[in-house]
């Protein structure tokens, strides 16, 4: 059941997807992309739309924007999601940085019948060589109607350390 009567009978199924792309040159400070996809879905048909942006103008800063729409079209009828994602890196120096992303998807048969929002942010800390320390929160929640709900909330560390006899 990939939506509320929208039941896909067991079976193989298989089919093909036809994309096309486009993309700039990522070496350079701001770039881009865009992909369209279309092909077979179980007992339907897909058709997905996506783009991308990179910006890297900024010296120590890293942006990666994404955007993905997908429409899906069964014989039951269709339905739409979209996801949103923002990657970012700042590098304090050679041996230090933190990254953040967060993603946003308004699939709400999945999200009951909310928005998700997921972060994640990582520091990382190279002490010596081969030798890390690494910070990690993540975190998800579910916005919308009714109450927001924090559905996973983690923080870890972790350390290694390499040495020779």
């Amino acid at each position: 059941e990939v939506r509320e009567g929208f039941l896909i009978p067991e079976g193989t199924y298989t089919g093909f997807m036809y994309s096309v792309n486009a993309e700039s040159d990522k070496s350079r400070a701001i770039a881009g992309g865009i992909d369209i996809d279309y092909g077979k879905y179980y007992t339907g048909r897909q058709m997905s739309l996506g783009l991308d942006s990179t910006i890297t103008r900024l010296r120590r800063l890293r942006m990666e924007l994404n955007y993905r729409h997908n429409y899906i079209h069964l014989p039951e009828g269709s339905f739409r999601t979209n996801t949103l994602g923002l990657r970012m890196f700042y590098f304090f120096s050679t041996d230090l940085y933190v990254k953040a992303y967060v993603q946003w998807n308004d699939d709400k048969y999945y999200n009951a019948g909310r928005e998700r929002i997921v972060s994640d942010i990582l520091l990382r800390w190279i002490y010596s060589p081969a030798c890390n320390l690494y910070v990690v929160y993540n975190d998800a929640r579910l916005i919308g109607p009714g109450n927001n709900e924090i559905v996973n909330r983690t923080l870890m560390l972790k350390v290694t350390y390499f040495w020779r006899k």
